[in-house]
This record gives structure tokens, sequence and C-alpha cells, in this order.
């Protein structure tokens, strides 16, 4: 069992320290590095503050379908044993009323066969089993959470901005990585893009049950790559310290992309949440093993940031070139250059490094390296949860269609393909938008993928508020979060809510002025 909360730790770290880790140090040349760890902090204690009402949504979930189950099941034992008639007399009324029984248990035990269906089919795609005495309950995904707690037009909307926000993240994903790959293979990334692409995109369609396993070897591995490439940067590279420049006017410049960077745990806590059971002593854990993780990445990209904004100036600096030919243009090497040419924030550092020594070019490699399997494996982790709020969806609006097949086993694959088939064209639209776009990764995170972030966290907000509801609230829970801190998480819509308002207004204002 100890397994599964280090898969929930690494599985978090895998979703969250993806492309934002990139994008961050980007966006503090003007603001410079304190600002935004003010900034920083604020954002973290939100996301925490997301993931504790999480595990709250997600035990309410599973509490409202047990309880759901248990009322049905009474009833199915009353209609089996109805009362008989004292005087052993058989009327027209006693006649009309055995046809209604029938009827109705014919209809339960539809519903009980329907939901024990689909979460054989649950179960078989997740590779993990439920104790018995939970077979009828349905492991939650984040398509079924909005069914539950949000209302008629919010949960479609809900649904729609999971798409889209993980649609924007592989698109981050897929510039960042091919710009990645294309560093290390000296070839231009816009011929990487659709090997990247389709490359994962067939092995998240076709081989998904191969990922699970590795995901969590290769976020070890990723992490601490990672630490050592900021270790050896760090010291390596010591001599070459710039004049940092702290702005707390500009301090609203890294706020977008910090949400983006720190945000995407809720994303996977529902297919993490279905391998526990519900118990308090689990659930702790798995709340603890959710934290940590976000407390990992959050540590790891304050030092990241810190480390490129040591080594890489704010602005251009003539003195560095790539090219040593006097007859050659300078080329700036600056954070201020890499976030006007979207580029991710290891091209300006790799170059500095190689132009220090050449000795150091392996340091450059480190580093490189980090980022190939770090963007890799977050590409597969989003993909495979982009395939799995599909196949909800699938699953939740449309088995009737399938009901007319011969067999179960008929309908199932018809499902898959369904579901492969849609996966399969939502990767094609990412292909598209990422080919016509090439340099548009800041754009990406910055503009569309974080006013996805800041709206969908506004919705889990009213999730939460649907769970302490007059109905909801009789409903008990193993681990309930205390009264004294609800008044906290009345800052969460405040905090995201401006954060869109802001949103709105710098893409108004970049494309009014472009």
């Amino acid at each position: 069992m100890n397994t599964v909360y280090l898969q929930t730790y690494f599985v978090t770290i895998a979703c969250v320290l993806g492309t934002g880790i990139l994008g961050l140090p980007v966006t503090l040349y003007r603001c410079g590095f304190y600002p935004f760890l003010l900034l920083f902090l604020f954002a973290f204690v939100m996301q925490a503050l997301i993931i504790l009402i999480g595990v709250e949504i997600l035990q309410k979930a599973h509490a409202i379908q047990a309880k759901y189950l248990k009322e049905h099941d009474e009833d199915a034992n009353d209609i089996e044993d109805p009362p008989s008639d004292s005087s052993g007399k058989t009327t027209e009324t006693n006649s009309s009323t055995q046809t209604d029984t029938e009827s109705e248990m014919k209809s339960l035990n539809l519903k009980k066969e329907m939901l024990n269906d689909e979460l054989e089919n649950q179960l078989e795609n997740k590779g993990h089993i439920i104790p018995s005495k939970q077979n009828a309950i349905r492991p939650p995904d984040l398509h079924f959470l909005g069914e539950l707690f949000l209302g008629y037009g919010f949960k479609h909307v809900f649904d729609f901005l999971i798409i889209f926000e993980v649609i924007t993240l592989l698109i981050a994903f897929s510039l960042a990585g091919s710009e990645a790959y294309g560093e290390v293979l000296g070839v231009k990334h816009i011929y990487v893009i659709p090997v990247f692409i389709w490359c994962l995109a067939l092995i998240i369609l076709f081989a998904v049950s191969l990922i699970q396993p590795i995901v969590s070897i290769l976020t070890f591995f990723k992490a601490s790559l990672f630490t050592l490439s900021v270790i050896v940067t760090f010291f390596v590279t010591s001599g070459v310290r710039t004049n940092a420049e702290n702005n707390f006017i500009y301090i609203q410049d890294s706020l977008l992309m910090t949400i983006v960077t720190l945000g995407g745990s809720f994303l996977v806590m529902p297919y993490l949440f279905a391998k526990i059971e519900n118990d308090v002593s689990q659930i702790l854990k798995y709340r603890l093993a959710v934290l940590m993780g976000l407390i990992t990445c959050a540590v790891l990209n304050l030092v990241w940031c810190w480390v490129v904004f040591d080594i890489v100036p704010q602005h251009c600096s003539p003195r560095l070139r790539t090219n040593q030919s006097s007859h050659e243009p300078v080329v700036c090497n600056s954070l201020k250059s890499a976030k006007e040419n979207g580029e991710i924030s290891t091209v300006p550092l790799t170059k500095i490094i190689r132009h220090k020594d050449p000795y150091f070019i392996w340091v450059a490699t480190v580093v490189e390296v980090f980022i190939i399997i770090s963007i890799t494996v977050s590409f597969l982790t989003v993909g495979t949860v982009m395939h799995h709020i599909i196949c909800g969806i699938i699953e939740s609006n449309f088995s009737s269609c399938f009901s007319s097949l011969e067999s179960k086993r008929k309908a199932q694959i018809a499902k898959k393909c369904t579901s492969s088939f849609i996966s399969f064209i939502f990767f094609a639209i990412i292909f598209v938008i990422a080919m016509l776009n090439p340099k548009g990764f800041l754009d990406v995170m910055e503009k569309f993928t974080s006013i996805a972030v800041n709206i969908m966290n506004i919705l889990v907000f009213m999730m939460f508020v649907s769970t302490r509801n007059k109905e909801n609230k009789k409903v008990k829970i193993p681990l309930p979060l205390p009264n004294v801190t609800v008044p906290f998480y009345y800052t969460i819509p405040v905090y995201f809510g401006l954060a869109v308002v802001y949103d709105i207004y710098i893409s108004v204002k970049f494309y009014l002025h472009h």
C-alpha cells in the first residue's frame, strides 16, 4: 500500500513540474527575484488550499454514492419482501401492485447492472481492484465530479475547461519539448514537433498500460537529474554573476506563469484517489503525499529560478557572444530576449555556460537531458489525463449508444475505439496549432493555459461549496476539514477571480497593440 502513496507523490510531481519551470524565470526580467518570491509564496498557499478542498470533494463523491446505493438496497429488500395480505384474497389492486413491484425491481436491477458494467470498465482501464463491498461505487473522474456537484451549465463549462487546459498544456509541452530536442540534436525545432507529438501520442493511445508503471520511476529520475542540474550549474558557473534588479512595480509580471507553474495537481487527484480505500488513515496519507508533491515542486521551482536569475542577465549583455568572430553580430543572451523570442529559460542559460568555457559543455548537456526527460514525462502524464477524461465522458454520456451490441465485450471495444479516435483528433489539433505557432510557448502558457486554470479553480471551489449544502452536509466522510478553517477557503475565488480579470486585461492589451 505504501507504493500507492509514493506513486501519488511522484505522479503529482510529474504533472506539476512541467513547462512552467522553464517559462517562469523568463518572466522575471523586469520585476526581479524578490517581488516574484512574494507572489510565488502566496500562489503556493492557494494551490495547497485547492488540494485540501479537492480531497474533501473526492470523499464526498464516494460517500454520496455509498449512501445512494445503501438506500436503494434497502428499497430492494422492501420490494423483495412485500407485506402479505392477511385475508389471503387476491384482488385487482393486489395484482396491479405486484405488476408495479416487478416493474420497479426490473428498473432497479437494470440500474445496478449499468453501475456494475461501468465500474468493470473503469477498473479494467485503470488496472486496479476495489474491494468487493465497493463494487457498485464508481471510481471518481473529473467529468463525474462535475456531474455530481455542478449545475447544468457549469458542469459543461467545467468539462470544456478541463479539455482546454490539457490541450494548451500539451501544446506548450510540444513547443518546449521540440525546442529542447532540437538544441541537443542541432536541428530546427519545427522539424522535431511532428515526431515529438505523434510518437508520444501513439504511446498514450495504444500503450497506456505500459506508461503507468514507469511514470513514477521516470519522475524520480527526472527530479534527481533536475536537482543534479541545479547543483552542478550553480557551482560550475559561480564565476558568472549578474547585477540583479528588483522592482516591485512589475510584481504582476510573473503572476499568471506562477499560477500555471504550481497548478495541475487537481487534474490527477481523482485518478490517484481511486487507488486507496475509504479510510481515515489512507486518506490522510494520500492528502499528505499530494501536498508533499506540491511542496517539492515549489522548492525546485524556487531554486531553479534563483540559479537562472543568478546566471542569466535580465537584459542584454553585449559581452556574451555565441560566435567569437568580430564580423558576426552580437547575440543577446538574457531573460528579456528569451521572452521576446518565445524561448525556454534553458536556451540563454546553456549558451552562457558554453561561452564561459568549452570544458563546461557537459554541464549544458546535463541540463538539456533533464529538460528532455522532464517534458517527455509531463507530456505522457497530461496526455494520459486527457485520454482518461475523454473515456469518462464517453462512459457517462454515450453508454446507451453501445448497449445494442451483441456482447459486453464488443460494447467495451467500441467505447475504447471511440475514445481513442476522439483523443487522436485532439492530438491532431495540438499538432496543427504547434506547427502554426512554433514560437508561441509563452503566449500559450500565459494567455490560454492560465485563464483555463484560474476559471477551473473557481469551479472547484463551487464544487466544495456544493459538498456543504443542506443535502450533502448530512453525508459523513472519514476526514472532513475543520469548520474553523472553512473561511480561509473563501479566498480562493477572490484570488483566482482577480487573476482571470488580469489575464483578460493583458490579453486585450496585447491584441490591441499588435
